[in-house]
């Protein structure tokens, strides 16, 4: 079931939604590019109603720590399950829902 399907071709002038976020909060389903502008929150990812291959970016762009919280692939030991991750300040985090998995599949990228 697809809501757009293009075989060939491009779109021109498409752009995620982009949000800032300045308190603790559990990510909402059409979230898409997160900014956080606040340090010492707490971002939840969705645990239901969750979409095979929904992806957030999460930047933070606070000078200081932000917690991203949920069912998520451990950075450092591929297959274990941690239940949160520490985001530094200046670092993108990208999630990527595993629905047959039931995970948030993450990576991060330092601020270089």
């Amino acid at each position: 079931n697809h809501a757009l399907y293009i075989l060939k071709g491009d779109i021109c002038g498409f752009r995620l939604r982009t949000r800032r976020v300045n308190a603790s909060m559990t990510l909402d389903k059409m979230d898409s590019n997160i900014v956080v502008v606040k340090k010492d929150i707490t971002l939840t990812l969705p645990t239901s109603d969750v979409e095979d291959g929904q992806i957030y970016f999460i930047r933070n762009h606070a000078d200081g720590n932000v917690k991203i919280s949920g069912r998520i692939s451990a950075l450092d030991t591929p297959g274990s399950i941690s239940s949160s991750v520490d985001l530094s300040a200046g670092y993108l985090m990208i999630v990527v829902y595993d629905k047959v998995n039931n995970k948030w599949l993450a990576n991060r990228c330092d601020n270089w």
